[in-house]
C-alpha cells in the first residue's frame, strides 16, 4: 500500500498535550474496514501473524495461494500462475 512518513508537526502539535510530543507521526490510509461483528478481528486472523501475507510475496498471490489451501508451495502455485499469464497474454496478441 501507499506510507507516508513525516514529521507531521500539525499532528503532532495537536497530541503535545499528551504525557509528551510524539517525535513522529503515522498516517494510515485504511480503504475498507468491516467493523460488523466485533468477532470479525478474530475470525478475519487479525491478531495471528501467521495469516499475515508473506511480505516478500505480491500480496494479491500470496492471499490467493492462502485462500485456496493448496497441496503445493508458494513457489510452485507463483511459477504456475506465472505461466498461466504469459501463455494468456501470449494468446491475446495481435498476428
Amino acid at each position: 500500500g501507499i506510507k507516508t512518513s513525516n514529521a507531521a508537526l500539525g499532528l503532532r502539535t495537536i497530541l503535545r498535550n499528551e504525557l509528551r510530543q510524539p517525535t513522529l507521526a503515522v498516517v494510515i490510509e485504511i480503504e475498507t474496514v468491516f467493523t460488523h461483528c466485533a468477532k470479525s478481528f478474530r475470525r478475519g486472523g487479525l491478531w495471528d501473524p501467521t495469516s499475515w501475507p508473506h511480505p516478500k510475496r505480491p500480496p494479491m498471490l500470496d492471499a490467493r495461494y492462502r485462500q485456496l489451501n493448496l497441496e503445493r508451495t508458494f513457489e510452485e502455485y507463483a511459477a504456475s500462475n506465472e505461466r498461466v499469464i504469459r501463455d494468456d497474454l501470449a494468446a491475446d496478441k495481435p498476428m
